[in-house]
């Protein structure tokens, strides 16, 4: 089985270090190569969802034949179920949907808008997800790359109006409790988006539950994706 992971917004192949010793043997862990971070740092980033899926999809293309499920954050999230909805389209659908902290994409994003905010606005956003550390947050010489990309992959999000689409597969979509962004019925909005077993798991936290609940949230992957390695294939 393998699982391609998409990051939150400015987050690259470093959110998903040492996933594969927690999810174990049978998982291969595979990570989004996005423009603008890493080793493709200075690369211009895409403009809008359908760049950035066209993008996503070359990279799953030696998935044929095996079974993949995708997995995406908050921003990642969104590009994953927008990456989901290309994939069943060409034939090639995921066996399921991990949606973490984020709305259900027919809802559109909410307020406030990042990508429209000016830094000093934007940095102030980014204090209250509680998932960027007060050293980057006080290094202007660090949040003059960060906010760049923060901006770009949420313009990506928020301008992305799609019209609901149930996937054949299903969405686990998880969030935390105290989120302040992302309300629990938003998350529930995500199970008409999913086939047969789609689900909401909440966790107690804020917007990074993937990082504060760590061992929690993955241990909850794995279960899901030992029965999806079971499952027949639709």
């Amino acid at each position: 089985m393998i699982l391609f992971c998409v990051p939150y917004a400015g987050g690259g192949k470093e959110v998903f270090d040492g996933v594969d010793d927690l999810l174990g043997p049978g998982v291969e862990v595979r990570v989004a190569d996005l423009p603008g971070r890493g080793a493709r740092y200075g690369e211009p980033l895409d403009e809008d969802m359908a760049g950035l899926v066209a993008r996503l999809a070359e990279q799953t293309g030696d998935f044929a034949g095996q079974p993949y499920a995708l997995f995406g954050y908050s921003f990642g999230a969104v590009v994953a179920y927008a990456l989901a909805v290309e994939l069943e389209g060409r034939g090639r659908p995921p066996v399921r949907l991990f949606a973490g902290a984020a709305r259900a994409p027919h809802l559109g994003q909410g307020d406030p808008v990042l990508h429209t905010m000016s830094d000093t606005e934007l940095v102030e956003e980014l204090r209250t997800f509680e998932g960027t550390t007060y050293e980057v947050l006080a290094s202007p010489e660090l949040m003059a790359i960060y906010l760049p990309i923060i901006r770009g992959d949420s313009r990506v999000m928020e301008t992305y109006r799609p019209a609901p689409h149930r996937l054949g597969c299903p969405v686990t979509a998880f969030g935390g409790t105290r989120d302040h962004r992302v309300a629990t019925a938003d998350l529930a909005a995500w199970t008409h988006l999913g086939g047969p077993g789609s689900e909401v798991r909440v966790f107690e936290g804020g917007h990074f539950v993937l990082h504060a609940r760590r061992a929690r949230v993955w241990r909850a992957v794995r279960a899901d994706l030992a029965l999806d390695a079971v499952a027949p294939v639709a």
